[in-house]
């Protein structure tokens, strides 16, 4: 007996792909919203974000849930939302790799902190002299923390 495999075809938009998939897991959304949600940050036409999601549920990640022909959401499935969660992390594990391998990764999570900040406070923290300052501040006090850390776990232990 021959045994029959399942065929996958491989997206050509995975990045819209995995931008609905986390927008679902989050909770339910109605289509026309999740439409808008994804022509925005992807950049594509209607059509393109409806294929999408006929593909994902055909594949079946999501599902529709069409309460009139004006009100129609889609749900990640159960089993979507394990997926999720291992790549999510997998990314995430990744990443933290990625910033402990480099000799500067205190500069890169320094970095990371001033961003946020900077993307809270007004035009005039943008300036690239004071982001630098910022960042060796942060920097420092990163290693500051590992160390006193570091002696309140041996003075504990």
């Amino acid at each position: 007996m021959v045994e029959k495999k399942e065929k996958r075809v491989v997206s050509n938009q995975p990045d819209a792909e995995a931008l609905v998939l986390t927008t679902l897991y989050k909770s339910g959304m109605r289509s026309a919203d999740l439409v808008r949600l994804v022509k925005r940050e992807q950049k594509l036409s209607d059509p393109s974000v409806y294929l999408i999601l006929k593909r994902l549920e055909k594949e079946g990640f999501i599902s529709k849930i069409e309460k009139s022909s004006r009100n129609v959401h889609y749900e990640l499935v159960p089993e979507s939302k394990k997926i999720v969660e291992e790549e999510y992390l997998k990314a995430r594990d990744t990443l933290i790799f990625a910033v402990q391998s480099t000799p500067n990764h205190n500069e890169i999570m320094a970095e990371i902190i001033v961003s946020d900040i900077l993307g809270k406070l007004g035009p005039q923290w943008q300036n690239p002299s004071r982001r630098k300052l910022l960042i060796k501040v942060f920097a420092n006090e990163v290693e500051a923390i590992i160390e006193r850390t570091i002696k309140l776990l041996e003075i504990c232990g």
